[in-house]
């Protein structure tokens, strides 16, 4: 991309008193800077980065600077606040030669709303503020959230400006689709056709040739559109078109090798999945509950936050324990499952405050900063319509749910059921972090005190239904269709008060996707296991955790029709410009 977009000054207009948020947004701005997309100035140092006026030398003339900077960036960001809007030099001056230049199509503008004020109607409101919505940065319970979706669209706007102007270079490339010879009739065809032209953009598309089992398209257009394809396919994002499953995309007039999800077979069936004992059966009833108004609830452990760069629990205990020389003592208690007090052992060396310093340091929001976030929790949206559940520390969802324009109307840390009633009945998007988040340690469940404080049971081995939070879960699991992922599933706290609540409920089934041992005798164990606390497995091979990822994409590719029927479906579409949903028809 650095190629086609070539370097952009980006001049940054803001109130001083927003100085903080603006750093902050200088810092996620650098990922675009490295990639040599964009310069930028301020008045801090005297260095090119993204410009705004604390990059001015005590010794410069300051306004001949701001005016020479703002005349010849070729983007300005407005930072929007009240106290912006009070800036008489920020609204009168940077503000009303910035827009002077929008108009005449010699600069981008781009509103950037970073606290809540009465903007809608003022000479801006017309251009398209960011973040997404024109959702103040500061309402985002995850700014770093909040300031990756507005770099985002920045390099998506950069884009779209530079490929309608820029250069416009053929390239040939081919499209291999999946289809039986009586599948292939030209009105589908060409529904087809004209469905990868809007997400192509500008290509001339011709049938090349049809045999059993394939259909290759060949395309003309730009280099960059080029890319685009071959991207959304190539990551699965985009997987197949009216029923057609693409088989692969090549940039060049050959038809390209297949390449598709492992373990996904040409018409979208998983079969080796579908092979496992029992999978197939309780695949049919999961897609028979996905398809009810309620669909299932998201249950979301540590497993989905690890290919992010989070630790899981038994990794996060093992690295304190190495710090603190306590390896063999630490391993063994593990070893004899006892990771309640592990954990309290180690605080107790560690110290309250370092020990909720490394709860920090390993799912703070700083882990994610300039990663893009892949694997099965960029599903979680598109396959929740109501609560998510989880016992994570992290961020990952928040973030995930803000990428894809779907945010919780709600986070809920710790026990609150009279929230948690309201939104089972009204079934609203909201996400229940059961045993706190790494910014709290009031909610927060982890230690074997902690345990003990919130479920009760002081030999740890019973809950007290009685107890706000083991309440709180008997609701869920007694009222709704649970679907656990990424979750081991062992004899811990939240499996007890399942297994207390079966008997009460024994015609609600839960439903889980998890790995399939490899020995036969553990697999008929935790078989019975499951069978005995009302979850139907859904199996994927040994150790190829990726699987979670295909089977969740086609479990939701199953029921996109009857979603898109009650609009509760969203696209996931890239970061890319050119991009539309697929099928328009559909969304």
């Amino acid at each position: 991309m650095s190629g086609s977009l070539g370097l952009i000054e980006v001049f940054i207009s803001y109130s001083h008193k927003d100085q903080r948020l603006r750093d902050q947004l200088e810092t996620h701005l650098s990922n675009m800077k490295r990639k040599n997309i964009i310069t930028a100035w301020h008045d801090r140092k005297n260095i090119i980065t993204a410009w705004h006026d604390r990059m001015i030398l005590p010794e410069t003339e300051w306004k001949g600077q701001i005016d020479r900077h703002l005349e010849s960036a070729q983007v300005i960001l407005l930072l929007v606040s009240a106290d912006f809007l009070a800036s008489d030099y920020c609204y009168d001056v940077e503000m009303e030669r910035a827009l002077e230049r929008h108009e005449s199509g010699e600069a981008l503008v781009i509103p950037v709303i970073l606290r809540p004020c009465d903007w809608g109607q003022l000479p801006f409101g017309k251009l398209q503020a960011l973040p997404t919505n024109g959702r103040p940065v500061t309402a985002w319970r995850n700014r770093d959230a909040a300031f990756a979706d507005v770099v985002l669209n920045i390099e998506r706007a950069l884009e779209q400006r530079v490929n309608l102007s820029g250069p416009r270079e053929s390239t040939k490339y081919s499209v291999m689709l999946s289809a039986r010879i009586d599948d292939v009739d030209p009105e589908k065809l060409d529904r087809i056709m004209v469905h990868l032209r809007e997400i192509a953009g500008d290509a001339e598309i011709t049938l090349r040739k049809v045999e059993e089992g394939s259909v290759v398209l060949f395309l003309e257009g730009t280099q960059k559109t080029a890319e685009i394809l071959e991207y959304l396919i190539n990551t699965g994002m985009l997987k197949d078109v009216y029923g057609w499953r693409i088989k692969g995309v090549g940039l060049s007039p050959d038809p390209p090798e297949a390449n598709r999800a492992e373990g996904v077979d040409d018409r979208g069936d998983f079969g080796e999945i579908r092979s496992i004992e029992k999978n197939g059966d309780n695949i049919r009833r999961i897609l028979e509950q996905l398809r009810t108004p309620l669909g299932v609830i998201p249950f979301v452990g540590a497993g989905l936050s690890i290919p992010s760069g989070f630790p899981g629990w038994t990794d996060f205990l093992i690295t304190q324990a190495q710090a603190m020389g306590m390896q063999g003592e630490i391993a063994q208690m593990l070893k004899s499952g006892l990771y309640e007090e592990a954990a309290e052992e180690l605080e107790r060396a560690l110290s309250p405050f370092g020990f909720k310093s490394a709860i920090e340091d390993a799912y703070g929001d700083h882990v994610l900063v300039g990663k893009e976030i892949s694997g099965a929790v960029r599903l979680i949206p598109r396959l929740a319509r109501g609560p998510v559940i989880t016992t994570n520390f992290d961020h990952i969802l928040e973030r995930v749910f803000d990428i894809e324009r779907s945010p919780f109307e709600l986070i809920v840390c710790g026990a609150r059921p009279d929230l948690i009633s309201k939104a089972l009945q009204q079934h609203r998007r909201q996400l229940i972090k059961l045993h706190g988040d790494w910014e709290e340690s009031m909610d927060r469940i982890l230690t074997k005190k902690e345990y003990q404080v919130h479920y009760g049971g002081e030999d740890g081995q019973t809950v007290d239904l009685n107890r706000p939070l083991p309440r709180m879960i008997k609701t869920f699991l007694t009222g709704r269709a649970l679907l656990f992922l990424g979750c081991s599933l062992n004899r811990d706290r939240t499996v007890q008060v399942l297994e207390r609540t079966v008997s009460e409920s024994p015609e609600i089934g839960h439903y889980a996707i998890v790995e399939l041992p490899l020995d036969v005798a553990k697999r008929r164990e935790k078989s019975k296991f499951m069978s005995e606390h009302n979850i139907r497995p859904i199996w994927y091979p040994n150790n190829k955790h990726a699987y979670i990822s295909d089977i969740l994409y086609v479990l939701i590719q199953e029921i996109i029709d009857v979603w898109s029927t009650t609009s509760r479906i969203r696209s996931a579409k890239p970061s890319l410009p050119g991009v539309v949903a697929w099928p328009p028809d559909r969304m």
